[in-house]
């Protein structure tokens, strides 16, 4: 699995030599699987791989993200493009897999791993960069890691105090920042019907 930010990338806003390079990777990593884990989805460049499936009996079939499809069998037989429509229909990744009407087939035959799909599977084409569409993304693992990098300086604490103004401080989980952009790539099952 790709991590969504680098070394370099953190050390660059911490200001910070080489002595915890060992530990910030494995943050990273950490991190990037977190976001994975809070989104329902990864966010590795999409790659071509075969994949299986039930067949449902249904006319449509939810899938992982996927950005194309270069062969699609059920119960041995190969689908022709014109057999089915990939959704969203104006959006990647897609997520669902319909039955085309005017095709030659009426439904995903039900069966266990009868459905094998081969395709381009992934969110996006590219993994999260600074540079590329999914920069929130980078920023987003960047910030979590710094995150994690000042709560273990400051011994994990949850709350901190301002004696001088009389405050005290509770640290949040993440920045609404972060629980936006996060929130804006999560995996929605509901606009699938």
């Amino acid at each position: 699995m790709a991590d969504y930010c680098v070394l370099a990338d953190v050390k660059a806003r911490l200001d910070i030599g080489a002595d915890y390079d060992a530990w910030l990777a494995g943050v990273i990593t950490a991190v990037s699987r977190f976001m994975d884990r809070y989104c329902l989805r990864s966010f590795a460049a999409a790659a071509e791989d075969t994949k299986y499936f039930d067949g449902n009996g249904a006319t449509s079939l939810i899938v992982p993200d996927l950005q194309t499809v270069s062969e699609l069998i059920v119960e041995d037989d190969t689908w022709a493009a014109t057999d089915y429509i990939l959704y969203p229909l104006n959006d990647s990744p897609k997520m669902k897999i319909v039955v085309d009407p005017d095709g030659d087939y009426s439904v995903f035959t039900s069966g266990r791993s009868n459905v094998e799909i081969t395709g381009d599977w992934g969110y996006a084409a590219a993994t999260p960069a600074a540079t590329n569409d999914l920069a929130d993304l980078w920023d987003a693992c960047v910030e979590l890691t710094i995150r994690v990098f000042k709560a273990a300086e400051q011994a994990y604490q949850d709350a901190s105090a301002a004696p001088e103004l009389g405050q005290l401080f509770y640290k949040k989980a993440m920045t609404p920042y972060i629980a936006e952009v996060l929130n804006k790539h999560k995996r929605r099952f509901h606009a699938l019907n």
